[in-house]
């Protein structure tokens, strides 16, 4: 099932150095990063394993006074992430797949359609949610 975005957050504190054993592997975390910049038209992840993380955490932590499209990207990331572990299959919401979200949502972001980040992050987030019953 997919994960919150508190979920990931943890992994990337964990793998960088914070206390506690992440539950996904730093090698797994890298791959994912990589594959999303491969396929995302938003997120770019480059260096050094360290400073993928880095730049994955600073995203899903958002500044201290977010934005919509701080919180968007931040639930945008989440929802990739469980995307490309492979736990989002077999879920929808309201009828679209963590796919159709991921791509409405970057087409928001990628066409600066303000009025639209809202939605789709409130969508995001609702999906990284279906695990938690």
């Amino acid at each position: 099932y997919p994960r919150t975005i508190g979920f990931w957050k943890n992994q990337f504190d964990k793998a960088l150095d914070k206390r506690g054993k992440p539950q996904i592997p730093a090698e797994t975390l890298e791959d994912y990063l990589d594959q999303i910049t491969e396929q995302s038209n938003v997120f770019e992840f480059t260096g050094e394993r360290r400073q993928k993380f880095q730049q994955a955490l600073s995203i899903l932590e958002m500044p201290r006074c977010p934005k919509m499209l701080d919180k968007l990207k931040a639930q945008l990331l989440a929802l990739w992430l469980n995307y490309v572990a492979g736990w989002t299959e077999g879920y929808t919401l309201d009828g679209m797949t963590a796919q159709d979200l991921i791509n409405g949502s970057e087409n928001a972001i990628i066409h600066n359609l303000t009025s639209e980040y809202e939605y789709w992050k409130d969508l995001c987030d609702d999906f990284n949610n279906l695990g938690e019953t």
